[in-house]
């Protein structure tokens, strides 16, 4: 989905960043966040969803929108930016 990929994205640029490998952070990724999923259901967390609205979930639709724009104009941008792009100018 839309918000597991923008994750990923970042996650991506932040390992290339760091000059880690990708795969072994996106595992201890996981076992960090199942682990905080374990201590919320053991906690009853999933009770304070209750107070969450509707501004929540628009704000979060349009960080990843704006995630997926910037990342398509990153692209677009780029593909003039070699020789080629300069001819197509």
């Amino acid at each position: 989905t839309g918000p597991v990929l923008s994750f990923v994205v970042c996650l991506v640029h932040l390992a290339n960043s760091l000059n880690i490998p990708f795969l072994p952070l996106y595992a201890w990724t996981g076992l960090w966040t199942s682990g905080i999923l374990l201590a919320s259901s053991f906690t009853s967390a999933s009770n304070l969803v209750q107070y969450l609205t509707r501004f929540t979930d628009e704000i979060f639709s349009s960080l990843i929108c704006t995630i997926f724009f910037v990342e398509a104009m990153s692209d677009v941008i780029g593909s003039f930016a070699g020789p080629l792009g300069k001819a197509l100018l």
